[in-house]
């Protein structure tokens, strides 16, 4: 997802050069000369400015293989019975708190052989069918439901909402270069939105601190 916007932003501005730096690690903006970091989670570090770009719905997945081998649960209870692929950079990777429609949060503590420190070996790791895990619902997991790669479990169960936000060091007011790209990046969502839902169910490139990161950029 990131890259595509790297690779529109060059189109738009060939005079540019960009260093894309794809990372779930926390990084110091400010100490490795980055201009721009675009994070999945909350918003933590009150020392970078931040442009809310898109809320985020949490699904759980797996991939069809391993449903057709291990059934789908029905409920967050079951889920415990199931294999857990975590991403061992959370705060609790091994913890999944659920709400339903209405009712009571459920906590769900999930078991697993399997855990990675990256998104990217997780996504590989659910697709390979080495069990279930959960990602937002960015446009590239979307994707995947959509095209029959990965299979949403519990759609009447929410995760916690997550955000996907551009953050910059400095003032209030980015540079131009770094507006440019902000602007760009909610031009391809807002299109991305507008499409709607496909066969899926319906209802982070430039980073900060706390949380994985889809990556960073210097210009």
């Amino acid at each position: 997802m990131v890259a595509a916007w790297v690779a529109a932003y060059r189109e738009r501005f060939p005079e540019m050069r960009v260093d894309y730096v794809p990372s779930d690690h926390k990084v110091d903006l400010i100490a490795e000369r980055i201009d721009l970091a675009l994070r999945v989670g909350p918003m933590a570090d009150s020392t970078l400015r931040g442009v809310l770009l898109e809320e985020l719905e949490v699904w759980t997945l797996a991939s069809p293989a391993y449903v057709q081998r291990r059934g789908a649960p029905r409920n967050p209870k079951e889920l415990a019975a199931h294999e857990r692929v975590a991403l061992s950079l959370l705060p609790t990777p091994w913890t999944l708190d659920f709400v339903p429609a209405s009712g009571r949060r459920r906590r769900v503590r999930l078991h697993g052989a399997v855990s990675a420190a990256s998104n990217a070996a997780v996504r590989g790791l659910v697709l390979a069918g080495a069990g279930i895990s959960a990602f937002p619902s960015t446009a590239s997991t979307r994707d995947d439901v959509e095209a029959g790669r990965l299979v949403r479990l519990l759609p009447g169960w929410r995760l916690k909402r997550v955000f996907l936000y551009a953050v910059y060091p400095g003032g209030v007011a980015p540079p131009a270069k770094t507006r440019a790209l902000i602007d760009l990046v909610k031009e391809k969502l807002k299109v991305r939105r507008s499409a709607g839902p496909a066969r899926f169910e319906p209802s982070a490139g430039p980073r900060a601190t706390a949380g994985p990161a889809a990556g960073a950029v210097r210009g």
